[in-house]
């Protein structure tokens, strides 16, 4: 709501959300693979620092999980992009259902 606030437009907030999904889940199958952390934050386009924290977050999803979220995040901007849902709500939708995870 903060970003809406802003002006913030709910399809770029929607980006962002699965923009973060792909990094987590990205880190954690090289993680699974024995990708040292300098790797990981250039493979994923992230600054090292921040490998550790999106790693820490990564682990309360399984794989399966973080799969899906970007299969819903996509329906979701799909679905928003042809007019079968207000992409407001689309961003919620999101947010509510993997909010349980943080």
């Amino acid at each position: 709501y903060d970003l809406l606030a802003l002006k913030e437009q709910p399809m770029r907030i929607l980006y962002l959300i699965n923009r973060q999904f792909r990094i987590l889940m990205d880190l954690k199958s090289m993680k699974n693979a024995g990708v040292d952390a300098n790797t990981m934050a250039a493979k994923a386009g992230i600054p090292p620092f921040a490998v550790k924290r999106n790693l820490e977050q990564a682990a309360s999803f399984t794989m399966e999980e973080l799969k899906q979220a970007l299969t819903e995040g996509a329906e979701l901007e799909t679905d928003s992009k042809t007019g079968k849902m207000i992409d407001r709500i689309a961003v919620e939708m999101l947010i509510i259902r993997y909010s349980a995870h943080s």
